[in-house]
């Protein structure tokens, strides 16, 4: 085990402020021996270790949202982007910024699919309840819109689990702040904190719809994780089409309603959880998408050849 970074108030403050794990991407580097490839999971981790490792080792960035004012500046300070052999991404819109905006060369940027289990989520027959809506997730959320999608249909229920990876504090982030208390008293809104993967799993069974409402400037993938789950289950998927999942979602494998059009999100997310036969088609769709494109051994292949590209 590697010895406890000093200072830890210190690197504790840091990581807070800027979201970066330093203790993880610092003490990752023991132990590389010089011919290793470092492959980092997260931005938040690559970050630090290529600072430390100092362009020692060849690194591939999987990274998730970089299309944020602090990255921006690490990239115009330090040229950070220029200390990966290569930078995985989840959406084409930050590709784009990379090659656009910061000049990194296109050979060294690759768009893959979110990979999802496809065998732990899977499809549950005869599962699903009638007008049951469940939201996962946390950041860049726009659950006003989904207590709007209730009070206009007393019909439906939904449970909003908030589970993330990324947040930094506890909470929901709903699309102005405030959280739909009035619905919460009615008992047809219920927020749930974290589950483990099992419970989500058993919670996605139950959905007729997993919506996905988020905020309508979101410029990164926010979302992708629920959508891949949630079509690996073979769910009907009803979603803000927001700029950050344009190209990650096929037609007719979800809903994608443009940003700002509450009645038509509200309308189709009813619809479909009022009606097994309308919905039936968005489900088979959902799970032949994930099958075909989001299998972890499929993107683990796909890695196998970004790491071979590098040389």
């Amino acid at each position: 085990m590697p010895a406890p970074l000093a200072g830890g108030r210190v690197v504790d403050a840091v990581e807070q402020r800027f979201g970066f794990k330093f203790r993880v991407g610092l003490q990752s580097r023991d132990g590389l021996g010089a011919e290793d490839v470092l492959l980092s999971l997260s931005e938040q981790v690559a970050f630090p270790l290529a600072l430390a490792d100092r362009r020692r080792h060849r690194h591939v960035m999987l990274a998730h949202n970089l299309v944020t004012p602090l990255k921006d500046r690490l990239h115009r300070l330090f040229g950070w982007y220029d200390w990966f052999d290569a930078v995985v991404v989840l959406s084409d819109l930050i590709a784009d910024h990379l090659i656009n905006e910061h000049g990194v060369d296109a050979e060294r940027v690759t768009v893959l699919d979110h990979p999802i289990d496809t065998d732990f989520f899977r499809p549950a027959p005869g599962a699903s309840e009638d007008g049951l809506i469940v939201a996962v997730g946390r950041e860049h959320r726009d659950y006003e819109l989904l207590a709007y999608t209730l009070a206009r249909h007393p019909e439906l229920r939904a449970v909003v689990i908030a589970n993330s990876p990324w947040a930094k504090g506890s909470g929901v982030q709903t699309g102005r702040g405030v959280e739909p208390t009035a619905l919460l008293s009615t008992g047809r809104l219920e927020f749930v904190d974290w589950v483990d993967p099992a419970t989500l799993r058993r919670w996605l069974e139950r959905a007729s719809v997993v919506a996905i409402p988020l905020q309508a400037a979101t410029r990164f993938a926010a979302g992708v994780t629920s959508l891949a789950e949630s079509q690996a289950m073979g769910k009907a998927i009803v979603m803000t089409a927001s700029p950050g999942l344009a190209g990650r979602h096929r037609p007719g494998a979800a809903v994608a309603v443009q940003p700002g059009d509450r009645t038509g999100f509200a309308d189709r997310v009813a619809e479909l959880a009022m009606d097994a036969t309308a919905r039936a088609p968005f489900e088979r769709a959902a799970r032949t998408h994930a099958v075909a494109v989001r299998t972890m051994a499929d993107f683990a292949s796909s890695m196998d050849r970004v790491v071979e590209g590098i040389g």
